[in-house]
């Protein structure tokens, strides 16, 4: 009898152990919901970028609404800046016309990490300061380098200059760990993996998860 007590209690454990891991994912994808998947990995995709950093960008920035409009006029999803944006689209090949369709997320979130894409490259797969120069313009990221006000690592972003920019970045970087942590084998992501980082190394190099991350 005492055998089969036993036996009952650690069913009810494991039992209990499931229900609590469920919830926790289920609760999890509440709390980081990632909306627009199939335009996210799509874009990720076509310019071979983290879609869990796409997604932290676009819950860092809008909290995925997608007729965001900020003070300075910043649109969308991604929240693009018109000038910055009419600059990206004639760079992809589109015409001027399409910026009155930025509200689109599909067209909000390519362009969006068409732009990431180009920062990155710029950074030389830096991600603190292309995330920095996402916020604050890489005019002014530039200018930080240069003056020596900030050298770009993730264990230095007390040194940002601009308290929006260096609490963003943190906030970027936490949301990206937590879409990797959340989504990465969730059955109901498509099956894409893209390079995080690539061009010369810079900065500080760390390993989240597996997945090589240069901060």
């Amino acid at each position: 009898m005492r055998v089969v007590k036993n036996k009952r209690f650690w069913v009810a454990v494991a039992l209990l152990a499931g229900l609590l891991l469920v919830y926790s994912a289920t609760y999890q994808r509440l709390a980081f919901p990632m909306h627009y998947r199939d335009e996210i990995w799509q874009a990720a995709a076509k310019y071979d970028v983290s879609p869990y950093l796409v997604a932290a960008i676009i819950q860092s920035e809008s909290r995925y609404n997608k007729d965001a409009r900020s003070k300075k006029g910043a649109l969308g999803l991604m929240q693009l800046m018109p000038e910055t944006a009419k600059w990206a689209l004639l760079q992809m090949g589109y015409s001027e016309a399409a910026e009155e369709f930025l509200h689109d997320p599909s067209l909000n979130i390519e362009v969006g990490t068409w732009y990431l894409r180009w920062l990155l490259d710029y950074y030389q797969g830096n991600w603190p300061l292309a995330i920095a120069a996402y916020n604050a313009g890489q005019g002014v990221v530039d200018r930080w380098l240069r003056e020596g006000q900030w050298d770009g690592r993730a264990d230095t972003v007390d040194q940002i200059p601009y308290p929006e920019t260096r609490r963003y970045v943190r906030k970027v970087l936490y949301y990206y760990q937590k879409y990797r942590h959340i989504y990465r084998d969730a059955s109901v992501t498509p099956d894409y993996s893209a390079k995080p980082v690539d061009g010369e190394k810079v900065g500080l190099q760390y390993t989240v998860k597996g997945e090589n991350v240069l901060y």
